[in-house]
């Protein structure tokens, strides 16, 4: 393997591998899941102005290789301990809004798939994709994917690890249990979504077509996940009921 850097060793050393770790490890911002299944936690400010974090969820598929969910601003030391635990084989940009740091995951790691959410190639013209999910039908060996119906806005694409039975969402669901900056705090009170694990009013008010959406919410049940990581907040440990508390307006 050559001579390895220490935030390599240190990697290897805790269990991130293709084995996989359960538990927390440090840096914080590091958080092995679960068999297979890992994150990235970036601070990140929208229009430079509101700090809502954000989270890039790595998922081992079943042959050993990595796929990259919403690329987050990385580091010498993340691109070194992503290809320690695997070859990266595909990267996505799962919905509409989450692109922005696509194209230097992209560069990091060229042999891989890049694939778009339903739409994106045609508001990001500069980064090549190839193709959008939905119009093809790529393979993950042990992750299943599912376009959520109803909704042009937010074109989003959920995944289910399989293994871990993860589900991985983007900006379907949000699950913020704290923010120290106080516009932070009102954005997530006023969304809906500031203290609970549940959808923003504006993700509800951009369902079209409700029917399309319940589909959504059936395919979400049907894989009955045991816990949801999303791209703002903290990965959500579910309980019974909880997904059908968080699904309600759709189901009723």
């Amino acid at each position: 393997m050559g001579t390895q850097s220490p935030a390599t060793r240190f990697f290897v050393r805790v269990g991130v591998g293709r084995a996989g770790y359960a538990g927390r490890v440090e840096p914080q911002r590091i958080e092995v899941l679960d068999r297979g299944l890992w994150a990235f936690a970036r601070p990140f400010r929208a229009l430079d102005t509101l700090e809502v974090g954000a989270r890039m969820t790595v998922l081992g598929l079943e042959d050993g290789a990595l796929l990259l969910h919403s690329p987050v601003r990385l580091d010498d030391a993340d691109r070194e301990a992503i290809r320690a635990v695997g070859p990266v084989r595909a990267i996505v940009a799962p919905n509409l809004w989450h692109h922005l740091f696509f194209g230097p995951a992209a560069e990091a790691f060229p042999s891989a798939e890049r694939w778009a959410a339903p739409g994106l190639s045609r508001r990001r013209k500069d980064l090549s994709f190839h193709g959008e999910l939905g119009t093809a039908q790529p393979i993950f060996p042990g992750v299943e994917w599912h376009v959520v119906g109803g909704s042009r806005l937010l074109g989003e694409v959920l995944f289910f690890h399989r293994a871990s039975r993860t589900l991985v969402a983007t900006d379907f669901f949000f699950h913020v249990l704290h923010r120290d900056d106080a516009l932070a705090r009102t954005y997530y009170t006023l969304s809906g979504t500031y203290g609970r694990f549940a959808s923003s009013r504006l993700i509800r008010a951009a369902v079209w077509d409700r029917a399309a959406a319940r589909e959504t919410a059936r395919w979400i049940l049907d894989r009955d996940p045991r816990r949801v990581t999303v791209c703002h907040g903290e990965v959500f440990d579910v309980t019974p009921g909880s997904l059908e508390s968080a699904l309600r307006w759709l189901l009723v």
